[in-house]
């Protein structure tokens, strides 16, 4: 996660940290040139709680801070002033603009997503997919073309992987999930949530953990909830360039956290698959 989304964020924080958080975020251009001393004075706090923060923030101190929030803040506002996520382009550009934006576009996706994201928490989702029975996928519109992509790989080293709406029945087939399983909402916007109360009761019911891919701020429902960068309107885009670049990346993370795991067993599995379908492509063609 950035130096600003964790000040931002304010996790832990007390009362104190929170003031000094609070004069960073609304004073950014100063810190660059200011010295402890002089804000513990603005902050009416004392160097020995600004070095508590910055520690607080996963850094040794108050110098190795400022660097690391004027590089972060410098990041955001390259990403802000140079990418619309919403229409990158217009009638006015050619082929090589083009190009050049939806590449910009699709690379925030992955580096807001990168800054964002606890590593911690994708190595408890990841764990908990590796340790799975059966991973039930519930995601619609781009998103469900997006998670298609990733049960692929998942199924490629031996996973079973269950999408309960392609069988117009999604509370029945997830009546049969137990706490051995595990279930993923993979949604930009998070709409599709209101939408399945019953399968998330079930799910409850049965123990079957959550995990939430979406850029809702908070999800009551899930058991682990891992945020999307909310920077795409659901109303009035292109496309979903940048939020589906952003959940992409997200599960090919995950997949590579799974597969790094169990890397011999998996890479045995995974050949031995792509053996098999190739003999098949060359048995039909002949």
């Amino acid at each position: 996660m950035g130096i600003v989304q964790d000040l931002e964020q304010k996790k832990n924080f007390t009362d104190t940290e929170i003031a000094i958080a609070d004069y960073i975020l609304m004073n950014p251009d100063e810190i660059k040139d200011l010295g402890i001393v002089d804000l513990a004075d603005a902050t009416f706090s004392s160097n020995a709680a600004i070095i508590r923060l910055c520690r607080k923030l996963g850094l040794n101190g108050y110098k190795e801070f400022r660097i690391a929030f004027v590089s972060d803040l410098e990041k955001i506002r390259h990403l802000q002033k140079d990418t619309d996520v919403d229409k990158p382009f217009d009638e006015v550009d050619g082929t090589a603009s083009i190009m050049r934006n939806i590449a910009n576009v699709s690379q925030a996706g992955i580096e807001e997503s990168y800054a964002l994201i606890p590593p911690g928490r994708l190595n408890t989702a990841a764990r908990m997919l590796r340790q799975a029975k059966r991973i039930y996928i519930y995601a619609a519109g781009d998103s469900l073309i997006t998670a298609k992509g990733f049960a692929n790989y998942m199924l490629k080293i031996g996973k079973i992987v269950i999408f309960p709406a392609d069988y117009l029945e999604s509370t029945e087939i997830t009546s049969g999930s137990d706490e051995n399983d595990v279930a993923m909402v993979i949604s930009y916007s998070g709409y599709i949530l209101a939408s399945m109360q019953r399968e998330i009761k079930t799910l409850k019911r049965n123990r079957t953990p959550l995990i939430v891919v979406s850029s809702i701020k908070e999800c009551e429902e899930a058991d682990l909830h891992i945020p999307v960068p909310d920077r795409e309107r659901s109303i009035g885009r292109i496309a979903g360039f940048y939020s589906q670049s952003s959940i992409r990346y997200i599960l090919n993370c995950l997949f590579g956290i799974v597969y790094s795991k169990d890397m011999e067993k998996n890479k045995e599995f995974k050949n031995k698959t792509e053996v098999y379908n190739y003999t098949d492509l060359d048995y039909k063609q002949e």
